[in-house]
Formats: structure tokens, C-alpha cells, sequence
């Protein structure tokens, strides 16, 4: 390949000895200097160009301007000559703005750029820095110099420049890198610089035809490999090459699938990714990664929207690239987050278990551990977990939000606050973080805080949760009305989310004028909720709604089996607690509502929480709630 112009290290050379150099590299040997008269010449002319070769001189002796000529030569070999001095010598590289690469390697991938603004090939450029990125953090284990800051860290920063990444992350590398889509090929461009002094370190340049796109991320890490002077070996080799498909656009698709699945918050984002995942898989119908991603982008959609049919597209991808490549992470996560999500708990702990075994410093692996850790009630593990995984990658949004979301449903409410806030920090765009925030200080007694924080969320996009958030809050305000109608519009948006159709039924059985339609509404709630359970039979939270939904259509038989069903399978949940109290007071059981009630405050739950539902007004005046109250309560 042609060598790169000396402008690229060094703006200041002089144009004569650029072209100068140029032609000393040419290819083909007629095309150089064919004496080093002709190199003198060209260095002492201002346009570079050489003078003609003198006469050879005469046997009987050498004239002394020629002699003087040899002598400056043999100088000049010296210098030009010496390439191998000029590689190694520290102070000849720096004096010429050149420098070296550290032996401690601390690496930053920025953003790749599409040039020319075609925001359609930015979904590849993104795609190709997540796995550029996963690839050089699973070859940490195999180099103790190298260690790669996460892609989502550097998304959540914002970091697009390399004094920020030194700044942000202390990273002394940065790889930078641009993708051109030309008529029948993709230049793609990197940059290696050292961050600390904003000094390019070297630059390669990759052309690649249609037919090997294929070979377009085995081919990037080799060449960052080269220029971060890291050997490849066999491992290294393995784990470049591994799971990669011969279908050069099949994984041009999965690339733009997992770029678009890097923000999975965007539920645009999620329809694109299963689109290119899908067109991946029918060009080539044995790649393992593209069935991965196809079923994690089902699974995030799923979570988003409720559609049921979803969880089978999630399930059946997962499997299918299991049973094509079981020895890679990001397979083996993928179908871990699946049986995390439909209840199979012992397998998800199994699946992140042996992704750590494959990739011991996997974020998302630590982060599914821990949430089945949780599930299956070792609370110790999970939360040691939780931590460790932040601790990979401190500044990715989503460790944080499972943390909070961990310490919310073990009513820790001060550290789940923390937590969200410190998500609204990275991520200052992103609208779950303020929703989350906001029922934080819900639980807290915090209304107006949590007011303007579902505010914030529905002003960057509204959303059916963050609607729904806002709607129970003016529930427990008493604005029956209002709150009604903002649950209303929460359907409108989303209308799969059993919880939402049954805080409708609340509102509109305690809204005036309203209660005959609470029972068709319960009812939309009861079937929702029962098919829920058929995704994960082993939903605790989901059972606890719906025994309270059997309770206000009359169901009590049913209710009661419910509610003991949830109690019996998480005993200790808060949440599940709670529930079964208000169920059995909806049921007439006042000793029973007052047990559970007084077992969720023990265990700190929000006491604003249970005060401003208006079913339990009739127990809140009894005396034996005041006891229980006072015996078992923690202020939060």
C-alpha cells in the first residue's frame, strides 16, 4: 500500500522535501532517484525537482567538487540511510513530532465518522466500534498492558476528541477512524494517538471491495494490533476471526444491527436493529452473532412494548445461535438475558457464569449474574455483583440503573436516588433515567421532585411509563380525574402493560362518575396479567397485581390463591408483601392486610406509599396499624 503523505504527522515539512520523499518511496524503482545526485538536487531546489545526473567521473581521479559531492552522499546515507535509527531513537521521533507507543496502553475507541454526513452509514460505523472495542477488551486477559475503555463509556461522555478522552478516562490512546462508502468499496481510515500531547502515533488506511466486507473487522484489529505493537498470536488470532461469516453484506447487516442496538433505549432504534439482524440471518443462515443480536433486540423490544410474540422471537434466536457457537460471550449472554427474563433463573446464573469463564471482564455478563443472583434470593451475591460490574465500567449508564433498580425493589431508596441520579448525569438525554428518578422520590415523599422529574422525562419523549408515572402520582394525590386521564394516554402510546390497565381501574373506580368502568378495565388487566405469567411463571411481583385485580372484580377465591402463590415463592419481597395486604383489606381480611402491610414496613417500605392509597383509609384509621407503625416503620 502507499505510504502515507509526511503532512499526516507533520503539518510544517516544506513541499520540496515532501515530494522528495515521496519519490524515494515509489514502488516501482525506475520511478526513484537513480543516484543520490539526483536526491541532492531535489533537496536543493525549492520545487523538489531533481537535476540530471552528471557524467560518471574519470578513473585517473575524482575532481573536487565531485569528491565534495561523494562526501555529502556518504552523509546523506547516514541520515536517510539510517531508517532504523530513525524508528527506534525516542529523541529523533519526537524532535520530528513523532511518537512511540507507551508500554502501559490505556485505549479509547471514539466514534467512527461516515464521511461525507450519510447519517444511513452511521448505524455501520457504530457497529463496527462495538465490535472493535468488545474485541480489544476480550484480548485484555491475553496483554496486562492493555486495557480498553467500554464503547458505552464513551458514548455516555459524549467523548469525541482525544484530549477529552485523556481527561475523561486518563486514556494515553485513542483510536480514531473514518468510514467512506465509495462506488463499489469502503475506505475505512484509523488513527492511532497518543492523547496526552494530541500527537498522531501512525494512520492506516483500509480499502475493502464489496466481497470483502466480510473481513472488514478481522482486518481493522489486525492492522490496530500492528500499530499498538501487540502480538498476534494463536488466542489473539481465535478471538479476532471467531464467529465472523464469509457473507460479506450479511455481516455488513449485522453491523448495522449492532450499531443500532448500542442504544436500545430508542425504540426506533431496537425496529431498525431487528431489520438489519433479520436481513443478516436470510443471507446467511448459519451466523451465530446476527441470531444473538436478532434475539437480544427482540428481548429489548419486548421489555419496551409488551408485545407477548416477542418473547418467542427472543427465546428461539437465542437458542439457534447457541447451537451454532456456544464459545462466544456475546452469544452466551444474549440467551442468559432470555432465561433471566422468562424465569429460567438457574440457567441464566449458568449462561452469564460461563460468558465470565469466556471473557472475564464483561460488563453485561456481571450485570445478568447479578439480577438472577437477586431473583433467586442470594441478595449478598447480587449486590456484590451489581458492584463489580460497575466497577469494570464505571461510567455506563445502564450498571447504575440496574443497581438502582436493585436497591428500589429492597426499599434502600437513599442508594437507589443516588444511583438514578448518577444515570440522569451520563446520560443527560435519556428520558428512562429522569422516569426512574422520579418514582425514586415518589417512594421518598418527594412529590415535587418526583413531578419535575417524569416532566423531564415526558419533555424529551413522551413515553407510556413515564405518563403512567406521572398519572400514580396524582393518584395518591387524590386527582382521581387527572389521573385517569394521564393513564389513558398512557395506553394510547402502549397499551400491553397489564400494570397500566389496572391503575386505570383504580383511578377510575375512586374517580366520581366513573366506577362502571372499572370492572371491564380489571378485566383487560386480569388477561394481560395472566398471560404474563405465561412468559415467566415465576413472576412474584405480576402474581401480587393480580390478585389484587381478582379482588376488585370479586374474584376472592382467586385472589387469595394469588396472592399466597406470590408470597410463597418470594417471601421476603417488599413489594410482594405490600401487595398481599392491600389485596386481603380489598378482601375483607383486616388481620391478614394488617400482617403483610406491618411485614412490608418491616422491611422498609415506603411509608407515603401505603398512607396515600385511598382502599386502605379504613386500616389506616385502626389502631393496630398506628402499632405497627410505630413498632416496625424506618423513616426513609
Amino acid at each position: 500500500e502507499e505510504p502515507p503523505p509526511i503532512e499526516r504527522f507533520r503539518k510544517d515539512v516544506p513541499p520540496h522535501l515532501v515530494t522528495t520523499v515521496l519519490r524515494c518511496l515509489e514502488k516501482n524503482p525506475a520511478g526513484r532517484f537513480q543516484s543520490f545526485d539526483e536526491v541532492l538536487g531535489a533537496l536543493k531546489s525549492p520545487r523538489g525537482a531533481p537535476h540530471p545526473p552528471e557524467r560518471a567521473p574519470s578513473r585517473r581521479g575524482i575532481p573536487g567538487t565531485a569528491r565534495q559531492r561523494v562526501l555529502a552522499a556518504c552523509i546523506l546515507v547516514a541520515v536517510l540511510g539510517g531508517s532504523t535509527l530513525l524508528v527506534t531513537s525516542e529523541g529523533i521521533r519526537h524532535s520530528l513530532g513523532f511518537t512511540s507507543v507507551p508500554d502501559v496502553r490505556h485505549l479509547a475507541v471514539l466514534p467512527f465518522t461516515s464521511i461525507g454526513g450519510d447519517t444511513a452509514n452511521q448505524p455501520l460505523c457504530d457497529g463496527l466500534v462495538e465490535t472493535i472495542t468488545s474485541t480489544l477488551t476480550q484480548l485484555e486477559q491475553y496483554h496486562g498492558s492493555l486495557w480498553v475503555v467500554p464503547s458505552s463509556e464513551v458514548r455516555s461522555y459524549g467523548t469525541v476528541s482525544p484530549g477529552e478522552a485523556y481527561k475523561s478516562f486518563r486514556a494515553n490512546l485513542v483510536v480514531t477512524g473514518n468510514l467512506q462508502l465509495l462506488d463499489n468499496a469502503f475506505r475505512l481510515t484509523l488513527n492511532l494517538i497518543d492523547a496526552q500531547n494530541v500527537r498522531q502515533i501512525s494512520s492506516t488506511v483500509l480499502d475493502i471491495t464489496e466481497d470483502g466486507v466480510a473481513g472488514l473487522q478481522d482486518k481493522s484489529m489486525t492492522r490496530l494490533l500492528e500499530m499498538l505493537n501487540l502480538e498476534l498470536g494463536p488466542q489473539t488470532r481465535d478471538i479476532v476471526a471467531a464467529g465472523g461469516t464469509a457473507i460479506p453484506r450479511a455481516n455488513e447487516e449485522y453491523l448495522i444491527g449492532l450499531g443500532y442496538l448500542q442504544r436500545y433505549d430508542v425504540t426506533s432504534n431496537l425496529d431498525a436493529a431487528i431489520d438489519a439482524f433479520r436481513k443478516s440471518i436470510a443471507l446467511d443462515p448459519r451466523y451465530a452473532l446476527a441470531y444473538a443480536g436478532m434475539g437480544e433486540a427482540s428481548w429489548r423490544k419486548y421489555q419496551a412494548s409488551k408485545e407477548k410474540s416477542l418473547v418467542h422471537t427472543a427465546v428461539e434466536n437465542c437458542e439457534k445461535a447457541y447451537r451454532l457457537r456456544s464459545d462466544l460471550p456475546r452469544v452466551v449472554i444474549a440467551l442468559g438475558l432470555v432465561h433471566a427474563g422468562t424465569g429460567e433463573n438457574d440457567k441464566a446464573i449458568e449462561d452469564f457464569r460461563k460468558a465470565l469463564e469466556l471473557d472475564p471482564g464483561n460488563d453485561a455478563a456481571y450485570r445478568g449474574l447479578a439480577r438472577a443472583y437477586e431473583v433467586k434470593g442470594n441478595l449478598a451475591e447480587a449486590e456484590a455483583t451489581y458492584k463489580r460490574a460497575i466497577q469494570l465500567k464505571p461510567d455506563y449508564w445502564a450498571g447504575h440503573n440496574d443497581l438502582g433498580v436493585f436497591y428500589y425493589r429492597k426499599t434502600r431508596y437513599e442508594d437507589a436516588a443516588s444511583e438514578f441520579q448518577e444515570v440522569v448525569r451520563l446520560t443527560p438525554d435519556n428520558f428512562q433515567a429522569y422516569s426512574n428518578a422520579g418514582g425514586i422520590f415518589y417512594m421518598m415523599n418527594r412529590f415535587p421532585e418526583a413531578q419535575r422529574m417524569f416532566e423531564s422525562s415526558l419533555a424529551i419523549k413522551k413515553t407510556y411509563q413515564a405518563c403512567s408515572n406521572l398519572a400514580t402520582l396524582y393518584y395518591v394525590q387524590g386527582l382521581y380525574e387527572k389521573a385517569a386521564r394521564m393513564f389513558e394516554e398512557s395506553l394510547a402510546l402502549n397499551d400491553g402493560d397489564s400494570q397500566v390497565w389496572g391503575n386505570l381501574g383504580a383511578a377510575y373506580y375512586w374517580a366520581p362518575g366513573e366506577r362502571e368502568k372499572a370492572v371491564a378495565v380489571f378485566q383487560i388487566a386480569i388477561k394481560g396479567s395472566e398471560q404474563d405469567l405465561t412468559v415467566n411463571p415465576k413472576d412474584a411481583e405480576t402474581m401480587a397485581k393480580l390478585a389484587g385485580y381478582y379482588a376488585m372484580v370479586g374474584e376472592s377465591r382467586k385472589a387469595e390463591t394469588m396472592a399466597n402463590r406470590a408470597l410463597g415463592i418470594s417471601p421476603e419481597n417488599a413489594i410482594v408483601l405490600y401487595l398481599a395486604g392491600t389485596t386481603y383489606e380489598q378482601l375483607g381480611n383486616r388481620e391478614k392486610a394488617l400482617y403483610w402491610l406491618g411485614r412490608a414496613l418491616e422491611r422498609g417500605y415506603s411509608l407515603s406509599e401505603i398512607e396515600q392509597q385511598p382502599e386502605l383509609k379504613q386500616l389506616l384509621a385502626d389502631k393496630r396499624y398506628a402499632s405497627l407503625k410505630l413498632k416496625s416503620h424506618k423513616q426513609p
